[in-house]
């Protein structure tokens, strides 16, 4: 292909997707609390705007729950024998430590954003970036390396997560087909960049007034293509502008893979983009419940400050004016003449349908979002454990369509990783404290890898318990040890049998010394024991013959 018509790709892919930003730019009005007062309410002076926190405190809530424990990675190994389940073990060790690192030189967290981005938008794009790679090819374009070489400092690989509504992706029945990364950038940031291969940008930088760049980053499993337009204003302009500067031609990329972990969750029954995605606030925006919670607690709110200034007094008299009431000083009497009266005035009544729907409201959002019992809700007191457990389950059972997307985009993440090993040709080295691993080229089967990551949610289940379960399961139903460890939460079975018998094999050992040292601490003492008696013996059977040696008396 070449640029026009990947151009053309881009455009089209972008309008397919136009429902799908719309959905998109509600979902962040509603957790940043963009909202505005609807005509003609904004036009009343005693209209106070009070926007509901309800659907950032659902997404906070529900991302807190998830990421609270690191994920559990399992690899699959092709073969059931204790060196395949020990290998693979030391991949899964490799791999988390390869996951923190990358996640550690990033301001916030890998897992946390993964999560958000599923609860937010039900989708995950992700570029897994490995830097060696990345150096051969950016020292070749003429760009200055040193930072990429200082952030291996951090691991070997980059992880790049991207905000969907600027990714969009093509997908088939099969796998995802095409990505397209369409953001405004400071235009500086992309000379930096990609170097001489960005030297029409730099003239523009140089010569025109233009300070941003729409860039267009297009790849499929053959072809990368990189173009942008040069603009004064930071709104992201058409992909196919006649003015439209080329960084990189469309080329074959090399890769025998797409370096995109790209998931959506929602459903594929519906033909719109903007009903594809299902994600946690997409019934408040079809209902509207948000719009309709602000504009309430904005009249409850309205209602309230507009009674506190009503009148207090009723005076009547030929000359009301005259009387003056001093608010500072609750003990000075009101001063009046006879024909003025002065009388309380009841406070006004409130609406209180408007307390009643509003929390209705409430109510509602927290059904249809995250429930308030797993957003720090007081629980009352007296509650049973099994009550509270049985509601925090149900709570965070509502959680797992994002749960699994975001398992299932965390799987695809650790992939790339394993297929960029593959690719290389080169080990990758990770020191975690249990040791350093290695995972080689050859480790790696890209047509049968298979990676399973489980999000172990904050719940209030004592372990203890759990663990006591596992011994009566494997007593009573004969379930194995490895089953049984997996399910309390044990990352490596395998290592912690072998350490346990290991550890019995010491005990035992520690046993048969302790129980020689008894036996040989008895034989002393017997032996001991058999002198003393001996040597009685001999001082008795001496005093013996001495008294028979004697004369008897009066002889």
């Amino acid at each position: 292909m070449n640029l026009k018509d990947v151009q053309e790709v881009a455009k089209d892919m972008i309008d397919v997707d136009k429902g799908r930003d719309r959905l998109f730019q509600k979902c962040d009005e509603m957790f940043r609390s963009q909202w505005s007062v609807p005509s003609p309410l904004d036009g009343l002076a005693h209209i106070r705007k009070v926007t509901s926190t309800d659907p950032f405190d659902a997404i906070r809530a529900a991302t807190r729950v998830l990421s609270a424990v690191d994920p559990v990675i399992k690899f699959q190994p092709l073969v059931d024998t204790l060196e395949a389940k020990a290998r693979a073990n030391d991949i899964e060790r490799a791999l988390k430590w390869h996951l923190m690192m990358a996640s550690r030189r990033r301001r916030a967290s890998i897992v946390q954003d993964i999560i958000s981005s599923s609860l937010k938008y039900d989708e995950v794009c992700a570029q897994v970036i490995l830097l060696d790679d990345q150096i051969k090819n950016m020292g070749g374009m003429g760009v200055d390396t040193r930072r990429m070489t200082a952030a291996k400092r951090h691991g070997p690989f980059a992880i790049v997560l991207h905000n969907p509504k600027n990714v969009h992706t093509r997908y088939s029945a099969l796998m995802p087909e095409a990505v397209l990364l369409a953001t405004v950038q400071p235009i500086k940031e992309v000379v930096d960049m990609w170097g001489k291969k960005a030297s029409r940008v730099r003239a523009a930088m140089e010569n025109d007034d233009a300070t941003y760049v729409s860039i267009y980053d297009y790849m499929d499993l053959d072809t990368r293509a990189v173009w942008c337009t040069t603009q004064s204003d930071p709104g992201l302009v058409a992909p196919t502008m006649s003015k439209a500067i080329t960084i990189l031609e469309p080329q074959d990329h090399g890769l025998p893979f797409l370096p995109w972990a790209c998931r959506v969750g929602g459903t594929t029954l519906e033909s719109d983009a903007e009903h594809q995605r299902i994600p946690m606030l997409y019934s408040l925006k079809q209902s509207g419940q948000w719009d309709t919670q602000n504009v309430m607690l904005t009249l409850l709110m309205s209602e309230v400050i507009a009674y506190a200034a009503a009148p207090r007094l009723w005076i009547q008299g030929p000359n009301p004016d005259a009387v003056e009431v001093d608010y500072g000083d609750v003990n000075k009497p009101i001063e009046t003449n006879m024909q003025t009266k002065v009388a309380q005035l009841p406070p006004p009544q409130m609406d209180q349908a408007l307390f009643t729907l509003a929390k209705d409201l409430q109510q509602s959002i927290g059904k249809s979002t995250v429930s308030a019992i797993l957003q720090g809700a007081d629980v009352p007191a007296g509650t049973a454990f099994a009550t509270l457990n049985l509601a925090t389950l149900t709570a965070i059972g509502a959680l797992k369509p994002y749960k699994e997307l975001a398992e299932l985009g965390i799987g695809d993440v650790l992939t790339q990783m394993l297929l960029w090993i593959n690719h290389s040709g080169k080990s990758v080295s990770s020191y975690t404290p249990d040791g350093i691993y290695e995972i080689q080229p050859e480790d790696v089967d890209p047509q049968n890898i298979y990676i399973s990551v489980e999000l172990k949610p904050d719940k209030p289940i004592d372990r203890q318990q759990a663990i006591n379960a596992a011994a009566i399961a494997i007593q009573q139903i004969g379930l194995s040890r490895e089953t049984a460890l997996e399910d309390i939460g044990v990352a490596d079975p395998q290592r912690e049998m072998r350490r346990a018998t290991l550890e019995a094999l010491m005990a035992n050992e520690l046993q048969k010394h302790v129980q020689q040292e008894q036996a040989q601490l008895q034989l002393q003492i017997q032996a001991q024991q058999m002198q003393m008696q001996a040597e009685a013996q001999a001082q008795m059977q001496e005093q013996a013959n001495m008294q028979s040696q004697q004369p008897p008396p009066g002889s």
